[in-house]
């Protein structure tokens, strides 16, 4: 839990990281074997190191709103370029979670993948458009 004026956090049992922007939004970017993403988990020299291709996103706001991408309030297996896009979303000074659409940047093929594996609202969740 990020604290006071604090504007990152992280975890040593768990992989990841959250974020708090000037906006009030926090984005969390998780990857662990509790997440929904191809974790990996390795000893080196007596320090716990975690892989992962791909990561677990969500957001909330200043009033804990989460942002519903459509079956859920998560959406895991996203790659780098699709964290990225929704870090940028979410840190946008003009963004509302419980209001705006994420656009998820052309070129992405990947299909978005969120618990249950459920299919994704389109209203929630638009592919191919964006930047």
């Amino acid at each position: 839990m990020i604290r006071g004026n604090d504007m990152f956090e992280t975890g040593a049992e768990r992989p990841g990281f959250r974020m708090r922007f000037s906006n009030g939004n926090m984005v969390s970017v998780q990857w662990s074997h509790y997440n929904y993403c191809d974790h990996d988990s390795n000893d080196i020299d007596g320090e716990t190191y975690h892989f992962s291709a791909n990561a677990e996103i969500a957001a909330w706001d200043k009033e804990g709103k989460w942002y519903d991408f459509g079956s859920d309030e998560v959406a895991g297996y996203q790659t780098p370029d699709q964290v990225a896009s929704f870090i940028k979303f979410v840190s946008n000074p003009t963004c509302v979670l419980t209001e705006d659409v994420w656009v998820m940047p052309k070129g992405i093929r990947e299909k978005p993948v969120t618990r249950g594996q459920a299919p994704v609202k389109k209203n929630r969740w638009v592919l191919g458009g964006g930047e």
